[in-house]
């Protein structure tokens, strides 16, 4: 029974850790977009999901980090990365979006889980940060020891020891270029071809 706990434990932690592309089109301007699916870190006492996504052009490739939050995210943001070798990353924020979402508030009866919809709607922020393909290979090269934001009254952080943030980002990397190796996706269809 152990062994057997133990090895469901080793595959949930597997489950938790792998990474798949959430988003794989072509946009109107030609560029392809691949997005990985994100990570939910808590920064102090608030929660943030973070991602990385690529835009793929003729003359290049694009990579974002995106930051998103129920939490406020301001105009004017900045995420500081800190790698093990003491290397500080600046990441001005480059386009905000904000807007209400229903929010869910989990009702619990004994033996299940069921999902209401409350009344209220919260204010959801998304948010952009251009980071360089030579930044990305530091981030693999050093990992993270620290990430910090914050909203303008306060500053929000949390300290690496295992580089999980760096090992999560240098994955989400390596998706994206591995979908852009083995993706059909590469010139605009119509819905005419071939009917």
């Amino acid at each position: 029974m152990k062994k057997i706990l133990l090895t469901l434990s080793f595959l949930c932690a597997i489950a938790g850790q792998s990474q798949s592309v959430v988003i794989d089109r072509l946009e109107s301007d030609g560029s392809r977009q691949i997005m990985t699916s994100t990570k939910c870190i808590n920064l102090g006492d608030f929660s943030f999901y973070i991602g990385l996504k690529m835009y793929e052009m003729e003359n290049g490739r694009d990579w974002l980090l995106l930051l998103s939050s129920y939490n406020c995210i301001p105009e004017d943001n900045i995420i500081l990365l800190k790698l093990n070798n003491d290397q500080i990353i600046t990441l001005p924020v480059t386009n905000i979006n904000s807007g209400p979402v229903d929010s869910y508030t989990p009702v619990y009866h004994i033996g299940n889980t069921s999902f209401v919809m409350t009344e209220n709607s919260r204010t959801y922020y998304s948010s952009v940060y251009v980071i360089s393909p030579a930044e990305l290979d530091d981030i693999e090269t050093y990992g993270i020891k620290k990430i910090r934001t914050g909203n303008n009254v306060m500053c929000y952080e949390k300290q690496y020891t295992h580089n999980a943030l760096g090992k999560f980002i240098t994955k989400s990397k390596k998706t994206i270029l591995d979908q852009t190796k083995n993706s059909m996706v590469t010139k605009k269809t119509s819905i005419y071809d071939g009917f």
